[in-house]
């Protein structure tokens, strides 16, 4: 007995046609949480967490912010690196990397870190919801996400802890203050 081919050609086209969309939809998920991702770890890096003002600003794109600033930063030495997602139903979750070499509190003072060490954090992200929300809508190609784990302390480049520094130091009148970031300084050039 023959059988006729074209229905079962003519509905795998269908699936497959079908299946692009769906694809086009987690690629564009995947793009957009990267981007805010991205985002957020730049402005961090930048030194945007280590201001009262500039940690509200980035607790703004938490779900749960921390409400007061920690008193420390995390120094990297190679910045960081976004891994590729992981999407599960509407969250993203990455890996974002760090190589922690020492760390810098609000009087200037420099701690080593033993290492240096490679840290691998754990970010999920979620859509956001709300009058104002660009949840998934297919066609639409927009999205707006939160960072949907606990507001961590700032992790900086060496050259953002060296302004941050010189800018305690000359913008204090505390001699403890100016001479912790005077030998801040001098440990941060020999991260280089």
């Amino acid at each position: 007995m023959v059988m006729n081919k074209q229905p079962f050609v003519l509905l795998a086209a269908i699936g497959l046609l079908a299946a692009i969309p769906r694809r086009q939809v987690q690629t564009d998920l995947a793009k957009s949480a990267s981007e805010t991702l991205t985002r957020f770890c730049t402005m961090d890096a930048a030194g945007n967490g280590l201001s009262a003002d500039g940690w509200k600003r980035l607790g703004e794109m938490f779900n749960r912010p921390s409400a007061s600033r920690p008193t420390h930063a995390i120094i990297s030495s190679r910045g960081f690196n976004v891994s590729n997602p992981r999407i599960e139903g509407d969250k993203a979750h990455f890996y974002v990397e760090y190589m922690e070499v020492a760390q810098i509190d609000d009087l200037a003072r420099f701690e080593t870190l033993p290492g240096p060490h490679h840290t691998r954090v754990l970010y999920t992200l979620v859509p956001t919801t709300g009058k104002d929300s660009a949840v998934l809508k297919e066609g639409e190609g927009r999205f707006e996400w939160k960072i949907d784990v606990p507001q961590i302390e700032p992790r900086i480049t060496v050259e953002t802890a060296k302004r941050y520094v010189t800018d305690l130091r000359d913008t204090t009148k505390d001699p403890v203050i100016k001479k912790n970031a005077d030998r801040t300084l001098a440990s941060l050039e020999r991260l280089q």
